[in-house]
């Protein structure tokens, strides 16, 4: 059996000692803020807040966005609405059915879309089925 002496107890005690020196959770710690510096990162920077601003000003900036709309319509009626076609260089599958033509020229024909659906025969058995798209919505 192993007897505990005087010395053991003293070193003991001191490594104890160590430990809670080291590792005190309670202690103030360096890199924990202030509540001054907390409260001050809370608040927005003068750079963030909202300026007021006139209401003229708000004002006058719609009605030259209107007018500049107004300039874009009326041109769009003198050049015989040529800037209203549609861009077809968009890519896949993101292209319009206008924008797609048959090999032979004409306008493309409606594409019928289908889903397959799972059909239950027993408890060991499906069946696969599919359908046009637009029945499975409803």
């Amino acid at each position: 059996m192993i007897t505990i002496t005087k010395s053991m107890v003293a070193l003991s005690a001191l490594i104890a000692a160590g430990l809670v020196g080291v590792f005190d959770p309670t202690a103030p710690r360096a890199e924990d803020p202030s509540a001054n510096v907390v409260v001050a990162q809370r608040s927005p920077m003068s750079s963030e807040m909202f300026t007021p601003v006139s209401i003229a000003y708000f004002v006058s900036q719609r009605f030259i966005e209107q007018q500049m709309l107004a300039q874009q319509e009326q041109q769009q009626q003198v050049d015989g609405g040529k800037s209203d076609k549609l861009d077809c260089s968009q890519g896949w599958p993101y292209r319009s059915r206008n924008c797609l033509m048959a090999a032979n020229g004409n306008e493309a024909r409606q594409v019928s879309r289908v889903i397959t659906v799972e059909r239950r025969v027993s408890d060991n058995e499906s069946e696969l089925m599919r359908m046009p798209a637009d029945l499975a919505q409803r």
